[in-house]
């Protein structure tokens, strides 16, 4: 009897370590949690869209000069020039204007609270193809007034609301700035070899306001796409221009003194004004700095 005890206890010893490990192996394996999103600090990224005009019409004002005295010619006095048949006020609906814009932002965010982040980001972007355009014509006068924005750029607050660890959903507003050109150009059919005709340009950088809002999703460790809207307005911008109505007699063409003096010019000052102010939407990839503070609401 002694001898069967002895030699139980010597399995039971020897079985032990062996079950002890087996209990380990087939214990579950418990894994650090995942890192948030990395939402606070520096973000880099690009961007690209479509931008539209919001109101493509030109305003043209423009008023005739007084007439010369006449001009006294060994023939007697020389006639004057036909006037401007275009000497009114008025606009022009232009076709509206839209192209593609692309560039680049940086920013700021700061984490409020564990859902409400608040930030500052900056973006400038080139414009290509934006540009609106009229053409008028009838049995006196064309007119051909554009207006173009050149490129935008802008700095915004922004504040947004996170619905998911990973998804951010914002509100954006604040100063924005931008490139505006503009040109005008008039043509009059006159009695002889030359009509009516001038052109002007002119460009300049307006400032203005813009505000818009957005999605952003983090769809990898430090990288984030979104997309946004964004309503801008850079006032109002135009271009000033003389043009000259004048012309010679075909019927004199063997008498220089006469061909030369035949008719007296008359002149036009005209200026064009277009309203900038549009519509952007565009998408965008952001890389965020691995940079997470504490929430500012524990400081």
């Amino acid at each position: 009897m002694k001898k069967v005890t002895a030699l139980l206890c010597a399995l039971a010893l020897n079985q032990g370590p062996a079950l002890a490990a087996d209990l380990i192996r087939k214990s579950p394996q418990i894994l650090p949690p995942p890192a948030p999103p990395a939402w606070a600090g520096f973000h880099v990224g690009l961007n690209g869209g479509y931008t539209w005009a919001n109101s493509p019409d030109i305003r043209i004002s423009s008023f005739p000069w007084p007439a010369p005295s006449p001009l006294v010619t060994p023939q007697g006095p020389a006639p004057r020039a036909d006037r401007f048949a275009f000497d009114a006020t008025g606009t022009i609906i232009g076709a509206r204007s839209g192209g593609f814009i692309g560039g680049g932002q940086l920013g700021y965010d700061a984490l409020l609270t564990p859902q409400i982040l608040a930030g500052v980001e900056a973006d400038f972007q080139g414009v290509l193809g934006a540009t609106g355009s009229a053409f008028i014509s009838n049995a006196t006068t064309q007119l051909h007034p554009t207006s173009r924005l050149d490129y935008l750029g802008t700095v915004r607050a922004r504040l947004g609301y996170l619905l998911t660890p990973a998804f951010l959903l914002y509100a954006t507003g604040g100063a924005a700035y931008g490139g505006a050109s503009s040109s005008m150009s008039i043509f009059q059919p006159g009695e002889g070899a030359i009509g009516g005709v001038g052109t002007g340009a002119s460009s300049t950088t307006r400032f203005g306001w813009t505000a818009g809002a957005g999605g952003e999703w983090m769809v990898w460790p430090n990288w984030s796409v979104k997309a946004e809207y964004l309503y801008y307005d850079l006032g109002s911008a135009g271009s000033s221009f003389v043009a000259t109505s004048g012309g010679f007699d075909p019927l004199y063409p063997l008498d220089p003194y006469y061909y030369t003096t035949v008719y007296q010019f008359s002149y036009l000052s005209a200026k064009t004004q277009a309203h900038y102010s549009g519509n952007i939407v565009r998408a965008g990839v952001n890389y965020h700095f691995n940079w997470n503070p504490p929430l500012l609401s524990k400081l």
